[in-house]
């Protein structure tokens, strides 16, 4: 019961985490400190997690909790890929295909080898987009582009599936929750350093965003 409680917990939350991004970006159309390398990965991201979900409910597990909400945050990068080619210019393709790629790669691994490593690859990419976005965090003159319900709701989310992992004793959701949430924490605690006066660092000239 209470696996199912925190798996739904963290299916709801992964379902509306994006959704404030998504709705001040097409309300303001201003895309200041957004990392356009954080959400060619996030195309990556959520078609892995939700093929992992379908793969451990073909093997017995009640895993829909991480189907239902991948499936769903799919669409909302979707909006936010769209976005971005509007008010940046950049084709898609370029946008598209490095998620598409890795993920057939990691979805052929997780199929064929197993969980755990499943686990160590889909950490690359998870490190590499919120890395982007903590340099974006870090460098940008301006972060105004950034919702933090957004980063909130990530943060929380990321300690849901912390502890679900364990839960369920799924090797691949607790090395990537592990790994994501160290990143994950320092998003949110430096975005509220920039918001309390923290200048940029190693900011370049008249760039709003970085990646």
């Amino acid at each position: 019961m209470v696996t199912l409680v925190i798996g739904w917990t963290g299916a709801v939350l992964s379902t509306v985490l994006g959704v404030p991004q998504m709705v001040k970006l097409w309300r303001t159309r201003d895309t200041a400190g957004l990392s356009v390398f954080f959400w060619q990965l996030k195309v990556c991201i959520d078609i892995i997690w939700f093929s992992h979900g379908l793969i451990l409910c073909l093997q017995g597990s009640n895993a829909w909790n991480m189907v239902v909400p991948n499936g769903l945050s799919a669409i909302v990068t979707g909006t936010v890929i769209v976005l971005l080619h509007q008010t940046r210019g950049i084709g898609y393709f370029r946008l598209l295909a490095p998620g598409l790629a890795m993920a057939a790669a990691f979805v052929a691994a997780d199929f064929f080898v197993g969980s755990f490593v499943f686990g160590l690859l889909s950490s690359i990419p998870s490190v590499l987009a919120n890395g982007g976005q903590s340099i974006s965090l870090v460098r940008s003159r301006s972060i105004s582009g950034v919702a933090p319900f957004f980063l909130l709701a990530y943060t929380v989310n990321q300690i849901v599936w912390v502890a679900w992992g364990h839960l369920m004793n799924d090797a691949g959701t607790i090395i990537t929750s592990w790994v994501t949430g160290v990143l994950v924490w320092f998003n949110m605690l430096w975005w509220l350093l920039r918001r309390a006066g923290v200048p940029a660092l190693f900011a370049k000239a008249g760039a709003d965003g970085v990646g």
